[in-house]
């Protein structure tokens, strides 16, 4: 009891494996702690208040020293890890005061003991953290110059205005073809803007709108809380560990987008960066958006340029090949290509630009028309294209985005853009197709409530996922998940005719899926909700998981679902912040996969920028192990699990914004009813 005889042991390691950045007082808490081939296994646990100093003997490195212990019991288990190593895991969910703290873990051989990191707990911990997420984006802005931003110890970061040239299309990368002579043709169309998709420079429709889909879903549903997370500085972050830890095992009155080309290139320095590129003229909002808003506005405006005169989307925007791995973005002087129109941007861009119309009804009626517009002219050609029309990608060598690995990927967005031109424009019409469309899932003698198998091997076909209504696996080839949620928790009434049987069908598989991601989290020694499977990027699919869980609980909140006792929506609240853990510590590395961030944070991210300043960039989320649970190399080469990328990046966002605290007020989004007509006009 008391303070330990040993202040100057207290050294944080990767054995004791929990959330190294901390918890609110209500979430779940639990700790893990692996089997030792020396000391064998742990029997006791405890908890002391801690704060930050140099111990009076030994090595006099600052670190959080023990002061009183306030919890402590024996670890429960053991249980199988990802890896097959034995793991026992510790419960201390009842430690809701607001404090530093620091764990111990006394094993049975020798008495030897071994620390965690730092935690914290307090109501706005993760305020910082999604502050830093969302300036993230900012970093990647295209088309501008962007910072300083500061990173979690003060240094800075930024980049000069790039790609300001963006871009040219051709026969060749675009299949352009000059609508008078019907020949072979070549130009360029002002598209600058966006964000740089992932390690590389390149901009991407699909996965652009996904996130944005992601991040207007977060505000949707904690935009008060958001606001007031920009007001709370939170406490004061723990500093992360100087190094990487060692692994221990593997219409009308509404002006159009200008995309006119532009006098020049653009030089927009404003950390938070309330100015678009050139080119993008929508004016001023009416208001002041915030910061998270105007990152959402600036990725929105460019997804825009990407539609065609047909009212198709461009697949993408890139070089025909990747650019030199150690050069900032404006020392890439590629030229850069539009890729030609395919169904599943065109639908993406559907999906987000009808869902913009409504998030930014009020507060930019400008951007709001313009989403208005280029969804009912993105949609228009979809339904003059019913068949798939897949990327053709002629010479190109970067991303694909081609959605092989998901038999209904362009079904799958169609539906979440059919249900977001009901909820904001009232399209009856919509609502049917969406309606008829959901009917064909899910197969016959599918289970829903299991997850696929994962990859055996590196660059395999993927996992094939079934045909299910509500898709566990939750990312840019899913995206039907969106639209699901969007059809249970419309704000609308129902029109005439509505298939009341569908709707309580579709209720109850996102009440069985939000089910079966808490019992996997609940057996699982981490927490994971994805238990052992494990798919490119499948950082990001855990983190998103968050979404589904928490739409469940909305859902069953109105009645549907079935009966959902207080119990079972407490589960799935406990395996979304389980599942935020697991990223920030609890995982089989004992360390954090968010960059700058928690203990032993990826030192060398697949991240141009990252690597031309030989440091790395805060904030990231990278991918993560694939294709088995041993499989994360912190290694700037391993593009397959140490990049990062924005639909990953928009998932922390909000898993993130989830655990804010709650904050009364108006919704974030007015109801559809009140904010854009059908005809377009905003009240």
């Amino acid at each position: 009891t008391g303070r330990p005889w040993l202040p100057w042991a207290s050294i944080p390691g990767p054995e004791v494996r929990l959330n190294s950045l901390g918890y609110t007082p209500d979430q779940a808490k639990r700790a893990a702690i692996p089997l030792s081939n020396w000391y064998g296994h742990p029997v006791r646990w405890r908890i002391y208040s801690c704060h930050m100093g140099e111990p009076s003997l030994g090595d006099h490195r600052e670190r959080c020293l023990a002061d009183a212990l306030v919890l402590e019991g024996n670890w429960s288990g053991p249980n199988k890890s990802d890896i097959g190593r034995a793991t026992w895991v510790a419960d201390f969910s009842e430690l809701r005061e607001p404090g530093q703290y620091i764990m111990n873990a006394l094993r049975a051989s020798h008495y030897h003991t071994v620390w965690s990191s730092p935690f914290q707990i307090h109501d706005h911990v993760f305020a910082p953290l999604l502050r830093g997420a969302v300036s993230a984006f900012t970093l990647a802005r295209c088309g501008q110059a962007v910072g300083p931003i500061p990173g979690p110890d003060g240094t800075e970061y930024g980049h000069e205005a790039c790609h300001t040239g963006d871009a040219k299309r051709d026969y060749s990368h675009t299949l352009f073809v000059d609508a008078t002579t019907g020949k072979h043709a070549h130009g360029h169309v002002h598209s600058t803007g966006g964000w740089h998709d992932a390690g590389d420079y390149g901009k991407y429709t699909v996965n652009t709108a996904f996130t944005l889909g992601t991040l207007m879903y977060a505000w949707e549903h904690f935009g008060a809380a958001i606001t007031a997370a920009y007001a709370s500085e939170g406490p004061e972050p723990l500093a992360p560990a100087s190094g990487p830890a060692r692994p221990t095992a593997p219409d009308a009155g509404v002006p159009e987008v200008d995309i006119s080309p532009p006098p020049g290139p653009g030089n927009v320095s404003e950390a938070q960066g309330d100015g678009l590129p050139p080119g993008i003229d929508l004016g001023a909002p009416q208001a002041p958006l915030g910061p998270f808003l105007d990152e959402v506005r600036y990725g929105l405006s460019w997804l825009l340029t990407m539609q065609d005169e047909s009212g198709g989307a461009y697949h993408k925007l890139t070089p025909t090949a990747f650019a030199d791995l150690q050069i900032m973005p404006e020392e890439d002087t590629s030229e850069r290509f539009f890729a030609a129109v395919s169904s599943a941007a065109t639908a993406s861009l559907v999906a987000a630009a009808a869902q913009g119309a409504r998030v930014f009804a009020h507060a930019d009626p400008a951007l709001a028309g313009a989403c208005k517009r280029a969804a009912d002219r993105g949609q228009a050609w979809l339904d003059a294209h019913p068949e798939e029309q897949a990327p053709r990608q002629g010479p190109f060598t970067t991303g694909t985005y081609a959605g092989t690995s998901s038999p209904r990927y362009v079904d799958s967005i169609r539906l979440w853009a059919l249900a977001e031109r009901w909820e904001s424009f009232g399209d009856a019409g919509a609502f049917r197709a969406f309606e008829k469309l959901l009917q064909t899932f899910p197969e016959k003698g599918v289970n829903c409530t299991e997850l696929p198998r994962s990859p055996k091997a590196r660059f395999e076909e993927g996992s094939v996922f079934p045909n299910c209504t509500v898709q566990l696996v939750f990312d840019w080839t899913t995206q039907g998940n969106f639209g699901v949620i969007r059809y249970l928790t419309s704000q609308r009434q129902l029109p005439w005719g509505a298939d009341g049987n569908l709707r309580r069908q579709t209720a109850n598989a996102l009440s069985a899926a939000a089910g079966a991601l808490a019992r996997i989290s609940r057996d699982h020694p981490y927490g994971r909700t994805m238990g052992k499977y494990y798919g490119w990027g499948i950082n990001g699919n855990v983190a998103r998981q968050t979404m589904l869980l928490h739409a469940a609980n909305l859902v069953a909140a109105r009645g549907l679902g079935g009966r959902v006792s207080p119990a079972a929506q407490q589960a799935r609240r406990r395996a979304a912040g389980l599942g935020l853990a697991h990223l920030l510590g609890a995982n089989d590395f004992g360390r954090s996969y968010v960059t700058g961030v928690g203990f032993g944070p990826p030192q060398n991210p697949h991240h141009r920028p990252s690597m031309a300043e030989k440091r790395p960039w805060p904030y990231l989320l990278v991918g993560g192990p694939w294709p088995a649970a041993t499989d994360w190399v912190d290694d700037k080469l391993s593009f397959e699990t140490n990049e990062v990328a924005i639909n990953w990046q928009g998932a922390l966002v909000y898993a993130l914004a989830m655990w804010l605290p709650e904050e009364p007020g108006e919704p974030a989004v007015s109801s559809p009813a009140d904010s854009l007509r059908a005809d377009g006009q905003v009240r």
